[in-house]
């Protein structure tokens, strides 16, 4: 009996994609209508997952109702439900079901966005999803840039950017700034960034700042990286302060701002990244903060001419390319990839379906169930604060009742513990060598109850361990 599967075209019969697809809807609808009560699910040993998921290359063909079934329960059921409303831990990805429609419709249409040839529709809604967050964060009309797969790319590139623009030198950065900007600056024969202290607050010292250009006065200098949202704190740096470092010295300024210049759309906490407006190049992550999947982050650069004279390598065989005399810019000559995804349809149908005040709501409500968490903290005894929560995000310690070292080791195994109750998920980190918690509560399905259901969990799993 047939199972509706043409293998000699790698095809399925009308009747078979349709029943497929609606089975994978289904699924996705219980997944998100269920979140909020699903349990998060442990981690799973490697070699229990293996076990599970190792054999050999299939010769022939499964029917493919039993194939995504398989899927559905042994593959996906076993990673982390970012968007679950009590999964804090990291930078959680809450995404939102218009956007997950969204990338199944660019991945199911499959356009190429390396060039505006191959695709004019997909080419000029990313220009135009573009332009919002460039206006949005203060960019001005010569600004461009691309949607490139998270931060870390985006970093990359308006580094690349700096390097183009300013030559090779150094790279200041602070020492909460991403990993990300390190990778950049090594992938770009940069050596190591000159690593800048942090204050009591984890932003970058001005007054250190200060010293490190000095020192460098008569080396070439190339670029400041400061942050606006550091993953482990939320910090800003003073990025007007620094940009007028960045002026006077003559270097570029880059903003980190994949996690935290989503801020912009917020009413209340734009003002907590002013200053980002003036940045040379920045990077945005809206798989975070603006509630889309991965991967979409995003790279801007004030001047979009010094991206083209950093990536533009045109081959051969892309002789036909030749858009339609508009003076549009291909994609694939601004930014390292030829070939692209359909990045910008999650991010445009999200705006279009919610709207842009919607969404700068959820924002602010991630910095207030911050704040509710932070004043929680403040209010229970053997509790306390790295810093002020900023920007959806709160490093917090278990402080009562054990020596330094012992409070590391029972504040890290917290996170196991918590994540073994299969009701909520934080993170932790080192700050100042010490162990933290931290927890980044920015799903807008997020309520405070859930919050404080966590808080307690932990309190009464830091006292059971003590």
């Amino acid at each position: 009996m047939s199972d509706g599967v043409d293998r000699d075209r790698l095809s399925l019969d009308a009747e078979t994609m349709r029943a497929l697809g609606y089975r994978v809807v289904d699924r996705l609808v219980e997944r998100w209508a269920g979140l909020a009560e699903a349990p998060i699910p442990p981690q799973e040993r490697r070699s229990t997952v293996l076990g599970r998921l190792a054999e050999p290359l299939p010769r022939g063909g499964r029917p493919p109702a039993a194939v995504f079934e398989r899927a559905f329960r042994e593959v996906l059921a076993a990673a982390a439900p970012t968007g679950h409303p009590r999964f804090f831990g990291f930078i959680p990805s809450p995404s939102n079901f218009v956007a997950v429609l969204a990338d199944a419709l660019a991945a199911g249409f499959n356009p190429f966005l390396g060039n505006y040839m191959e695709a004019p529709g997909p080419h000029v809604l990313e220009e135009v999803t573009l332009g919002w967050l460039r206006e949005a964060c203060g960019l001005p009309e010569g600004a461009g840039g691309l949607f490139t797969s998270g931060g870390s790319m985006a970093n990359l590139t308006g580094l690349a950017a700096a390097r183009e623009a300013r030559g090779p030198g150094r790279v200041y950065v602070s020492s909460q700034t991403h990993a990300s900007v390190a990778k950049a600056v090594k992938l770009l024969g940069l050596g190591e960034p000159v690593v800048i202290e942090a204050d009591e607050r984890f932003r970058m010292r001005l007054d250190r700042l200060d010293e490190a250009l000095a020192a460098d006065e008569g080396q070439p200098r190339m670029a400041v990286v400061a942050t606006a949202g550091t993953t482990n704190t939320g910090a800003v740096d003073p990025l007007g302060a620094i940009a007028d470092r960045c002026a006077r010295a003559g270097v570029w300024l880059h903003v980190d701002g994949a996690y935290g210049g989503a801020a912009v759309f917020g009413e209340g906490s734009a003002a907590r990244v002013a200053g980002i407006e003036r940045a040379d190049s920045l990077s945005l992550d809206p798989h975070k903060w603006l509630f889309t999947p991965y991967e979409c982050g995003c790279a801007l650069v004030r001047d979009r001419a010094h991206l083209r004279r950093a990536f533009d390598a045109r081959a051969d065989y892309l002789s036909d390319v030749r858009g339609d005399d508009e003076g549009h810019v291909d994609f694939q000559d601004v930014g390292f990839q030829l070939t692209r995804s359909f990045r910008a349809l999650k991010v445009w149908a999200t705006f279009q379906v919610f709207g842009a005040d919607a969404i700068a709501a959820a924002i602010e409500t991630g910095v207030a169930h911050a704040e509710h968490m932070g004043r929680w903290i403040e209010a229970r005894p053997g509790w306390a604060l790295a810093a002020p929560p900023s920007l959806g995000v709160v490093a917090f310690r278990f402080v009562e009742g054990a020596s330094e070292a012992e409070l590391d080791d029972l504040n890290f195994g917290l996170v196991r513990r918590l994540e073994a109750t299969g009701r909520a998920f934080v993170s932790s980190t080192l700050l100042g060598g010490r162990r933290w918690l931290r927890a980044c509560p920015i799903s807008p399905r997020t309520t405070v109850a859930d919050l404080e259901e966590t808080l307690e969990a932990l309190d009464r799993l830091a006292r059971q361990g003590m």
